[in-house]
């Protein structure tokens, strides 16, 4: 989160360097008294143009959980902070990298095992939890823990140490994004594709590693293949247009993966995040944190290199109408909706008899019938919205959706009556067994 304020003798700011600068220009200010233990942010913002006047050191909260990342702060990244004297680097473990070395490719240490790894993870879950509220406010992971995980190596897990990854394997980043998700969900879905990306990187040809991987082993990507974006071939490359969505992790990359179409080729097409638009759309019940908004690009040039042709498996379902599955989703949620129907009408059919006599009262069978027609018809009507949620994809999330509200209002509807109608099936079961209500009829 940043802070900006203006004094007499400049500005107080906190957060990322390349943001910060934004602001302060915007605000008009050209000095800063920076709120800062980390010493490469001075030298940035001194490099963009502002005068640091004075770096003022933070106070920090030190505890079991994050001795090693405080310790590993000020004695590989230079940071200020003032630890105890007995506060001070423990002895490496065998395979284990620490600080800076962690980060470079090419070192003679050897890199961590997926225990090491697994344990930097657990201790930043304390973190992550403490943060979750604000995760959702930002709609996008803090920077604060984008840069826990950098430094915990988490962005390292999939790709190969030829890039300066840990070249671990499926159940070690199963594990990891496991443990993220104690802390965080919205952290650990984030992490994850950006963590599978770096490993797709890592597979393109070597002219486009050598690019993406110049300024280090974690170049972090989004990547959307929905909608499918329009490709046309331009000398040396081709120019592409779209609107793509659900590009998890973008407010934090570098690059983006994006799917067009050509003719009846598929390609990916890798492109800098500053070549496209990044669209502030992701408003959502679920998973508010990982911040997928939408990607534009109109006639945006990418060279040819920075191409893959997927293989996309010929089929004739170019509507999700025409997909069998989808077919027999529809079929299915019409007959509960039919259920959910034929039971409220005989619901209402037992109460309208009864009105038409005297005394009106229902008898036990009708009270029995009653019940268990309004449970059935309340459950049907739950399972045929889950149903279609299920088979509608991430855009019935959004909150402004019709489905959604749908939903929220079922969900809303049957978690505050779901006491209520265990009770009635409990009843109608005692009604239909003629063993007597436990209930008075009104």
């Amino acid at each position: 989160m940043r802070r900006c304020s203006a004094p007499a003798s400049g500005s107080t700011c906190t957060g990322p360097p390349g943001a910060a600068f934004e602001a302060l220009r915007a605000l008009g200010a050209t000095t800063v008294r920076l709120l800062s233990n980390n010493p490469d942010k001075a030298a940035q913002l001194t490099s963009l143009g502002i005068e640091v006047i004075e770096q003022l050191p933070t106070g920090v909260h030190l505890s079991a959980a994050n001795h090693r990342y405080l310790t590993a702060k000020r004695d590989h990244t230079g940071h200020t902070l003032n630890l105890p004297a007995n506060v001070g680097p423990r002895e490496s473990r065998p395979g284990e990298i620490r600080g800076e070395a962690a980060m470079n490719p090419g070192t003679d240490t050897a890199p961590p095992t997926p225990d090491d790894v697994l344990s930097r993870i657990d201790e930043l879950v304390p973190r992550l939890r403490e943060r979750a509220e604000e995760t959702e406010s930002l709609r996008r992971i803090p920077e604060s823990s984008i840069e826990e995980l950098k430094d915990a190596g988490v962005f390292h897990l999939l790709s190969p140490m030829a890039v300066g990854g840990f070249g671990m394997g499926a159940g070690t980043y199963a594990q990891a994004i496991r443990r993220l998700a104690q802390g965080c969900a919205s952290t650990a879905w984030t992490a994850g594709h950006l963590i599978e990306h770096v490993w797709m990187l890592a597979r393109w040809p070597r002219e486009v590693q050598d690019e993406v991987f110049a300024n280090g082993p974690v170049p972090l990507a989004a990547a959307t293949g929905a909608p499918v974006g329009a490709a046309e071939r331009v000398p040396g490359g081709y120019a592409i247009s779209g609107l793509w969505s659900f590009a998890s992790g973008v407010m934090h990359s570098g690059w983006a993966l994006l799917a067009a179409q050509h003719g009846t080729m598929r390609l990916q097409c890798l492109v800098p995040i500053s070549d496209v638009e990044v669209l502030d759309v992701w408003h959502t019940a679920g998973l508010r944190g990982t911040g997928g908004n939408d990607v534009r690009a109109e006639k945006l040039f990418v060279p040819e290199y920075r191409m893959l042709v997927r293989k996309v498996k010929n089929t004739l379902d170019n509507r999700q109408t025409d997909s069998p599955l989808a077919q027999a989703r529809f079929a299915q949620t019409s007959g509960l909706v039919v259920t959910a129907r034929l039971h409220w009408e005989e619901a209402i059919k037992v109460v309208s008899a009864a009105n038409e006599r005297q005394p009106s009262l229902l008898t036990d069978e009708e009270r029995a019938r009653y019940r268990l027609s309004v449970t059935l018809s309340g459950e049907a009507s739950a399972d045929a919205v889950r149903l279609i949620m299920a088979g509608s994809g991430g855009s019935a999330q959004r909150l402004s959706h019709p489905l959604q509200r749908i939903q929220r209002a079922t969900y809303c509807s049957t978690t505050q009556h779901w006491r209520w109608i265990r009770s009635l099936s409990r009843q109608a079961g005692r009604g239909l067994l003629c063993l007597g209500f436990t209930t008075p009829a009104f």
